[in-house]
């Protein structure tokens, strides 16, 4: 799996871990051979708390494009002039 993502043996045992410990994959053994299968419930939690999530950021990001700040230039921030300095907070 490692090779087929381009990874390291390693990074995608972490990946792995992550992923049981989330409830998102289950692990078993065969001999030395470790499987993971994906849990569909965990699939679920994921899927139920990014529906309640992007809407809310969608509708922001719509309002802030309508209110002409996408006019601004990349990496503009709306109600900030060009070459104003704004202090880290």
């Amino acid at each position: 799996m490692a090779e087929a993502l381009g990874l390291s043996q390693q990074t995608t045992s972490h990946h792995l871990r992550v992923l049981r410990r989330a409830g998102l994959a289950v692990e078993s053994r065969q001999g030395t051979r470790h499987l993971f299968a994906v849990r569909t419930d965990g699939l679920a939690a994921v899927r139920s708390y990014l529906d309640d999530f992007w809407p809310s950021r969608l509708a922001d990001l719509k309002a802030v494009v309508e209110s002409g700040a996408a006019e601004a230039g990349p990496g503009a921030r709306p109600g900030v002039a060009s070459g104003e300095v704004v202090g880290r907070g």
